[in-house]
């Protein structure tokens, strides 16, 4: 009677899948949430999210963006 289940390497391979997908996501939105974030510390100083992320950079460069990437990353 043969198996249904699929072999080993298939589940390797749709969870380095999921991973990759995951982390592109993350790679989006980690940026837009610390917008919003700065957005929501101080709005008068913020008004809109493209100057705040304006701001963001002149301030602290591309990688004031990519605040809390690294701990999103490994959870």
């Amino acid at each position: 009677m043969p198996s249904n289940k699929p072999p080993a390497g298939e589940y390797a391979r749709v969870g380095l899948a999921g991973a990759a997908c995951a982390a592109f996501n993350h790679f989006i939105l980690v940026p837009l949430d610390v917008v919003k974030t700065r957005m929501q510390l101080d709005p008068k100083l913020n008004p809109t999210p493209l100057t705040t992320a304006r701001r963001i950079v002149a301030t602290s460069g591309y990688a004031g963006l990519s605040l809390g990437l690294a701990p999103t990353v490994v959870g």
